[in-house]
């Protein structure tokens, strides 16, 4: 058997042998005992006057009363523990129950790669299921070596599928769903497989240990989970909840380990890597709805009196990104974010010009490769780009930039418009870096992963000419009294008052017209300046 063919022969597969006994995990079996839950479809009710609800290994999934096709309990869900925690067991356990309760039901069970199928999912499938059904053992039981497809006596099929592609992630109808180590492969496997679902309102589970921050499968399953959304279910366990994990083990890895990487890796904890580039500086310059009115009065609109500068990152074989940032008196203000893949850039420019509409905008993208072809692509639909210079010094002086705004309190990123920016932001660290014969190289570059909004981000904040020159100081009597304003009245506030700050000694103020420049009509007796073109 090779990594490299998909072919596994009977020889193969692990030998039957007796049914390995689970010793007692509580979050294990919550987890079996929700994704075994049916439910009437028809109305039927229970003693207590409930929804008749009965398990899928008891009576399938048809209602014991009226004989109609019940409904899950829970049609998605989700298990992140630690490593070694028996999250696979689960995982491969329901995939065995599945085709025995259900005749002639059919399933995928998925990995993201082929090691990781040949040498967890498939075992762990074949150390589950009973002798008796082992393709060795029973005349009816069959497995295809070149399809990857185990047949049950009864009709009913498992498919073991490799997801590294996620188009391969489009098949038939089928009734359940399983993906181990979910967090490594793409969402877009994820989206390309729902619609096997639906003829049968089939149920999807999945099993995976974190990766840095909050991974795909946090947003999709656990937030919705979290918030009491029909239908989802969730939970997290550590690797010392398995019941045959010896505790001494677990403490000498805690002894020994980076810190954060044991809590990762054991206790199924949400971590962000160490030695990013912001650090704590994320949490300060996160804004909520309020915080973004202290700069922006008009929050969530944008006047069309404001500037807006757009930095574009141009991907093809990575997402293609963009962000959105408002100048402001008191710094820069991070709007909008746009993050897409596989559309063209005739599309892209379409999103682009909606993040922020009827401001003046102005665009920046930076030298790299095929940026340069993007940037000339993209004049053709209305955008054109002011082109930064490239190369590794480029991007740490950027970083140095965004890092000045940063620590002098004068950024700020939405929380609701630019949640993926934030989270970019917290894993954004150094790449490793590798000696060559040569020695080490002159400029590291940043980790190529989950960095295509923050290069955005990095790209306007560049364009800008100007650097913060001192730490934000915090908001005056006066200020605080202008925030129930109109948002028009305290702009022409603020107006008002920096042009007094900057004035000279000697120099005062011989008008009250705070019109823009633009709205003032000079050569005529409106102007203050007269007509002084005559």
């Amino acid at each position: 058997m090779s990594y490299d063919s998909p072919t596994i022969t009977v020889d193969d597969l692990p030998p039957p042998g007796p049914v390995i006994t689970l010793e007692y995990n509580p979050y294990m079996e919550a987890f079996l005992n929700a994704r075994r839950l049916v439910l009437c479809s028809s109305g039927c009710s229970a003693a207590d006057g409930f929804q008749l609800s009965w398990s899928i290994l008891e009576g399938g999934m048809l209602c014991p009363s009226c004989g109609a096709k019940g409904v899950r309990g829970y049609y998605r869900m989700f298990v992140r523990a630690g490593r070694q925690s028996g999250k696979t067991v689960m995982g491969s356990l329901s995939a065995v129950e599945e085709m025995i309760a259900v005749p002639g039901s059919k399933g995928w069970c998925c990995a993201p790669s082929n090691p990781e199928l040949y040498d967890y999912v498939i075992p762990a499938f074949f150390a589950r299921l009973p002798p008796e059904l082992h393709p060795k053992a029973h005349p009816l039981a069959h497995w295809s070596a070149d399809r990857l497809v185990y047949t049950a006596p009864n009709g009913s099929q498992a498919k073991f599928r490799t997801l590294d592609d996620p188009n391969r992630a489009v098949g038939d109808t089928i009734d359940w769903l399983w993906m181990d180590e979910a967090r490594k492969i793409d969402p877009l496997a994820w989206s390309l497989a729902r619609p096997m679902l639906a003829v049968r309102k089939g149920i999807a589970w999945f099993t995976s240990s974190p990766d840095w921050g909050e991974d795909w499968c946090h947003k999709n399953f656990w937030l919705p989970a979290a918030s009491g959304e029909t239908g989802y279910w969730a939970c997290t366990f550590k690797s010392i909840d398995n019941p045959v994990t010896d505790p001494k083990f677990i403490e000498r890895e805690r002894a020994t380990m980076p810190p954060d990487l044991f809590r990762r890796e054991y206790e199924a904890s949400i971590e962000f890597p160490s030695g990013t580039f912001f650090g704590d500086l994320v949490d300060v310059v996160a804004a909520d709805d309020d915080k973004m009115r202290e700069w922006i009065p008009e929050w969530p609109m944008i006047s069309p009196a404001r500037e807006v500068v757009i930095g574009i990152d141009p991907g093809t074989d990575h997402p293609f990104a963009g962000c959105a940032i408002v100048p402001c008196p008191q710094g820069l203000a991070v709007v909008a974010e746009y993050l897409e893949r596989r559309l063209t850039f005739m599309q892209h420019a379409q999103n682009l010009k909606a993040m922020v509409v009827g401001v003046p905008t102005r665009w920046a993208m930076q030298k790299f490769g095929g940026d340069a072809q993007a940037a000339i692509e993209l004049t053709q639909h209305g955008i054109y780009a002011q082109v930064l210079p490239g190369g590794p010094g480029s991007v740490q002086a950027g970083i140095q930039r965004m890092y000045a705004w940063m620590t002098t309190r004068r950024m700020r990123v939405s929380t609701t418009k630019c949640p993926r920016l934030i989270l970019e932001m917290r894993k954004y660290r150094m790449a490793e870096v590798k000696e060559t014969p040569k020695g080490l190289p002159k400029d590291a570059e940043p980790y190529k992963k989950d960095d295509d909004l923050v290069s955005a981000c990095r790209y306007a904040v560049q364009l800008l000419p100007e650097l913060p020159s001192s730490v934000l100081a915090a908001p005056t009597e006066v200020e605080l009294a202008m925030q129930d304003l109109p948002w028009w009245q305290q702009l022409q506030a603020k107006q008002a008052s920096s042009w007094d700050e900057d004035s000279d000694g000697d120099q005062v103020r011989v008008t009250d017209d705070w019109t823009s420049v633009s709205e003032r009509r000079y050569g005529s007796d409106e102007s203050p300046m007269g007509d002084f073109n005559r």
